[in-house]
């Protein structure tokens, strides 16, 4: 192995995950991912500043589809919501990475985490819509961090198979905690 080889394997990293949806490929060779208004611009190996948003073969990837930091049911009266479905529980979920870099985090160690991978639970889609309904929970709640990093996981959840259980079984409602002063487009699932 050459000095150059050497280098290159110990910068570029290799990544799972599921394709990412919205990002496009730079004159100059990198990729920008278009998700948040941060706009990272990737070249092969690295991890955008959410962290759960890498570039391998040359497209970007979410690194955390499927996987959680923590799940926790809740009385609905602790999210910043009025009158939705007051006296019930919800089940609340997150994944480790932010794109946000708040001082005041009260959720730092799960968003800003570079070991997610040790702290990360198995959850697919269905797995939380099951969950929620064995727990008695009126609704789902993608929060800890700001859920438009994990745009294909919150997607699946919301408008896939997850979303049929919830929807026709159970009748569990959906919501999101995300910061709404960035000004996110409007992206179809």
């Amino acid at each position: 192995m050459s000095d150059s080889d050497q280098i290159d394997s110990e910068v570029t990293e290799e990544f799972d995950g599921v394709p990412g949806r919205y990002w496009h490929a730079l004159d100059d060779g990198r990729i920008q991912c278009d998700l948040c208004p941060r706009f990272c611009k990737l070249n092969e190996g690295q991890r955008g500043l959410c962290f759960v948003r890498a570039r391998t073969d040359d497209q970007i990837v979410l690194t955390t589809y499927g996987r959680s930091s923590g799940y926790c049911i809740d009385p609905i009266e602790k999210k910043p919501l009025n009158h939705f479905l007051p006296g019930t529980p919800v089940l609340s979920f997150g994944t480790a990475g932010c794109n946000l870099t708040c001082k005041f985090c009260q959720n730092w160690d799960n968003s800003k985490s570079r070991e997610w991978d040790t702290l990360a639970d198995r959850a697919m889609p269905e797995a939380i819509a099951k969950a929620a309904a064995a727990h008695g929970c009126r609704s789902v709640a993608f929060t800890y961090n700001d859920p438009v990093i994990f745009l294909e996981y919150a997607a699946d959840v919301y408008f896939g198979r997850g979303q049929i259980i919830l929807k026709q079984r159970e009748r569990i409602k959906v919501k999101t905690m995300e910061n709404r002063r960035l000004q996110y487009r409007k992206y179809a699932a």
